[in-house]
Parts: C-alpha cells; sequence; structure tokens
C-alpha cells in the first residue's frame, strides 16, 4: 500500500502546504508541554514542585482558552473572504511569540511581569493555533475528492504527530547533549528559537497557495450575506454537538497519552522509576508507533468508513485505561512501554477519522466556522484543561490513577455521538 500514489500531483502539493505548515505551528505550541518541569518552577516559583506544575498547566490552559476566539475570528474570515489568507495569517502570529518566549526573562530577574508576560504570548499562541487545524482540514476537504479525503486528513496529522515527535526529540537531545544546569538555565530556550525560525519557513510556502474550488463555487453562488456562526448554530446545531462528542475524546487522548505523558510518568510513577531521558525516550516510541496506525487507519476509513473506526476506538478506550494506567503506575519499563502503545494504537482509530468525518458534518458555506467552533472548543474546554485538571484531581484524591476514569468518560461521549451520526446525510 503506497498512501501517496492516488494522488495527483496538485493534491500533493495542497497536503504538503497544509501538513508541513500546520506541523511546524503545532510543534511551537506544544514544546510548551515538553518542557514543562524545566520552565515552571523559573516562572512560576512555589515551595512545592506540584504547585509551580500547577501555575505553568494554568498558563497552558489560558492558550487553549483562547483558542475558540481565534477560531472564530479566523474562521469567520475565511468563510467570507477565502481559506488562503486566514490559513496564511495564522502561521505568522505563531512564531513571533514562539521567539519572545525563547528570549523571555524569567521571575528571578523581573518579578511578576515574567509569568504575566508568558500567559499574554500563550493567548497570542492560542488565538494563532485556533485557526491553524481547521483551516488545514478545510482547505485540505475542499481540494480532495469524497473517496480520498480519509488519506488527504491524516497525512495533515500525521504530520502533526511527526511535528510532537520532533518537539519530543528536540527536548530529549537537548537532555543529552547539555548538562542539568545549562539545559534548565539557557538549554531549554533553543528549542523554541527552532520553533520560531520554523514558522516563519512554514509562512512562506503558504504565501503562494491558490484558493480553494468549494469555496469559489460557494462565493460565487452566495445570494445575500450572513453571519457563519449565526448561520452555523441555527441550521447545524446537531452535527455541532455530535463533532464535539468526537473531539472532546481526541483532544483529551493527546494530551493524556503523548503532551502530559512525560510529566505524568516523572511525577506520579509509584514503582520502578525511570530517569527523565528514558521517559521521554519511550514516549517518542509510542508517538511513532501511534503515528503509523493513524496512516493505516487513514486509509482504511476510506474503504470501511469512517464511523466504524471512531466506535471501535472510543470502545477500546473504554475497555483498556484502567488496566493499562495501573501498569504505568506499577510496571517495568517494558510494560510501561507496552501500556503506551496499547493505548496509542487505540487512539489512532479515532486520531485517523475524526477529520474527515468533523468535515463532512457541514456545508461547504459554513464549513470553516464548524470545523473550527468544534475543534477549538474540544481542545480548548477538555484538552487545554486535561493537564491541570488531571494534577489537581491527583492532588486532591491522592489517587494517580484519575486520568484513567477521565479518559474512560470521554471515550462513552465519543461512543454515543458517534451512534447519532447518519453518514447518508454527510456532505
Amino acid at each position: 500500500m503506497n498512501i501517496l500514489r492516488k494522488f495527483k500531483t496538485s493534491e500533493l502539493k495542497v497536503i504538503a502546504v497544509a501538513a508541513l505548515g500546520g506541523a511546524l505551528e503545532f510543534y511551537d505550541f506544544m514544546i510548551f508541554a515538553f518542557l514543562a518541569n524545566t520552565i515552571s518552577p523559573q516562572y512560576f516559583p512555589a515551595t512545592q514542585h506540584i504547585n509551580s506544575l500547577l501555575g505553568l498547566f494554568g498558563a497552558f490552559t489560558v492558550g487553549y482558552l483562547a483558542r475558540p476566539i481565534g477560531g472564530l475570528i479566523f474562521s469567520h474570515y475565511g468563510d467570507l473572504q477565502g481559506r488562503k489568507k486566514a490559513f496564511y495569517f495564522s502561521i505568522l502570529l505563531m512564531a513571533i511569540p514562539s521567539l519572545l518566549i525563547a528570549l523571555l526573562p524569567n521571575y528571578q530577574h523581573i518579578g511578576v511581569i515574567a509569568p504575566l508576560t508568558l500567559v499574554l504570548l500563550r493567548v497570542v499562541q492560542g488565538l494563532a493555533v485556533g485557526g491553524e487545524i481547521p483551516g488545514a482540514i478545510t482547505f485540505t476537504i475542499e481540494h480532495i475528492v469524497a473517496n480520498k479525503r480519509g488519506r488527504a486528513i491524516v497525512l495533515i496529522f500525521f504530520a502533526l504527530s511527526l511535528a510532537v515527535l520532533f518537539g519530543q526529540s528536540v527536548t530529549a537531545l537537548l537532555h543529552y547533549s547539555l548538562t542539568e544546569t545549562q539545559f534548565y538555565h539557557w538549554g531549554w530556550r533553543i528549542a523554541f528559537l527552532i520553533g520560531s525560525i520554523l514558522g516563519v519557513v512554514g509562512g512562506y510556502m503558504r504565501k503562494n497557495i491558490s484558493e480553494t474550488p468549494l469555496f469559489k463555487a460557494a462565493k460565487s453562488q452566495r445570494k445575500e450575506s450572513y453571519i457563519p456562526i449565526v448561520y452555523l448554530l441555527k441550521n447545524h446545531f446537531l452535527p455541532l454537538l455530535q463533532g464535539l462528542s468526537i473531539l472532546c475524546l481526541d483532544a483529551v487522548s493527546m494530551f493524556l497519552l503523548f503532551l502530559y505523558m512525560p510529566t505524568y510518568l516523572i511525577n506520579f510513577k509509584l514503582h520502578n522509576s525511570i530517569p527523565v531521558e528514558k521517559v521521554h525516550l519511550l514516549n517518542s516510541v509510542s508517538l511513532a508507533i501511534f503515528s503509523v496506525f493513524m496512516l493505516l487507519f487513514g486509509y482504511l476509513s476510506d474503504v470501511v468508513g469512517r464511523k466504524k473506526l471512531i466506535l471501535i476506538g472510543s470502545l477500546l478506550l473504554i475497555v483498556l485505561p484502567y488496566p493499562m494506567y495501573k501498569t504505568l503506575l506499577n510496571g517495568s519499563t517494558l510494560a510501561v512501554l507496552f501500556s503506551l502503545v496499547t493505548l496509542g494504537v487505540s487512539f489512532s482509530l479515532v486520531a485517523s477519522s475524526y477529520g474527515a468525518m468533523l468535515a463532512e458534518l457541514f456545508p461547504a458555506k459554513v464549513r470553516y466556522t464548524g470545523v473550527g467552533l468544534v475543534y477549538n472548543l474540544a481542545f480548548a474546554a477538555f484538552g487545554g484543561t486535561t493537564p491541570l485538571i488531571t494534577t489537581y484531581l491527583i492532588k486532591v484524591t491522592q489517587a494517580p490513577i484519575m486520568p484513567a476514569y477521565y479518559l474512560m468518560l470521554l471515550a462513552v461521549l465519543s461512543l454515543l455521538g458517534t451512534l447519532a451520526i447518519n453518514t447518508n446525510k454527510l456532505n
């Protein structure tokens, strides 16, 4: 199976621009999570380390809460004026704050201005990311025929996974290359500097892309003015709820299984502790395997249907988290890797299929707004709050198993929402 062979050259160019640009922007945003243990005491000093983590994850959450606002701004503009310009400006709005974070003095040097500035920069990045992934999904869907959309979208998500893997690898490489003191004082800033440079590269790539044919057709047929968000809520409210149920599981799974996992294993593992550098290596291996399976299932979604794969993935994420998290907390290094891979492969069934399914829930005239609203609400209300909520629940209950229960709850909601989707009514 060659997932690229059946695409035209023009389609591959579209996928490349969406995937590579999105990956660069995703790296910029996600590197923050990987460096949590290093950044938190420098900008949110506290007597207990867990309180520093809560402060940093609070800043992380604020960035995610800004995503729906950014999504509304970019999607409103994109549905009325075109996908291209919104797609271009979102990545530039990401690169500049990343550079400023790399240069930002810590609390010891400028006091309370340091955490306040960090939060502000995260808000700006949240606004940018709010328009990025929905834009990539919409832009690609509207260039690709229906029977190739699953594999097209999964290539974008594969690139996003590679961006997370790249961020994890950069973090691990810096840990291996520098002393602990060097990494703490200045080494971590290199990761943000790399992100800012890559963001500029992504902006250059998008400068000369063409507008989507479906948007051009929808705009030419437009007979009266409308407000996309109002039209969407009035005429497509049920698809919003259905899409939200699936995306909430995706958002929480991505954070719990990959972005928050290094912090979780370093701070809360009960027995058979694992060195920091090995934790990052295990996470990288798990993410790489997840990405490969996501590619395979994305291809399969065009053959057997996206709904079936999402249902199977949701069922597995209801059954597996409790025993797998027990293993994460108490098992050996090899057992931990097995648990990470098992959960990751289960999640890949959902991650491979939701993008095309989400875009097909809405017509072209409000597709950017629909995808943006669902995606950003899910990642703001559930994904972005996951580190904060789970860390708080662990602190209150003194039960490190709490993330498993949270994941299982979201999987139940995804199962119910997916069952309610009528595939005959998809766009």
